[in-house]
């Protein structure tokens, strides 16, 4: 089931608001899943998987330097070789930076690292300026 909390910040500013399934998220989680999950679009220079788009989030047409989620799947089909865990390494640093720039994160950590044959495991570590941590490892990610 589909759970929206709502939470006043202590600075006065207006309420937000998170969406979980399970009503135990956080608006950090929220905002981590969706910016590493979330397909960004892809630049004119970047090398698209043949056949695919460019891809995107939708709402991004409204914002002209706001860019949602990550480049994650432009991976798609690629082996694990070292280059490859670069760019998933970059792709997510990358698609995560706007919480540092935002005031949401006062840390971001992220490592990435072969996870077997075809596998990589990415892990987030999110400190934020109350205090608070999200972390989480995403394992068996596969590309192919």
């Amino acid at each position: 089931m589909l759970h929206l909390k709502s939470f006043s910040p202590d600075d006065g500013s207006p309420p937000r608001f998170d969406i979980s399934l399970d009503g135990t998220g956080t608006a950090l989680e929220t905002g981590v899943l969706l910016s590493l999950f979330l397909d960004r679009r892809a630049d004119a220079d970047d090398d698209v998987p043949k056949g695919a788009d460019r891809r995107g989030f939708w709402a991004d047409v409204y914002e002209d330097n706001d860019h949602t989620g990550s480049k994650l799947w432009l991976l798609h089909r690629s082996k694990t070789i070292p280059d490859v865990i670069r760019d998933a390494q970059s792709f997510a640093e990358d698609a995560l930076e706007w919480m540092l720039r935002d005031g949401v994160a006062s840390r971001i950590q992220v490592t990435v690292e072969r996870d077997g044959t075809y596998t990589m495991r990415l892990t987030a570590v999110i400190d934020a300026p109350d205090g608070g941590r999200y972390q989480n490892t995403w394992r068996n990610i596969t590309f192919l």
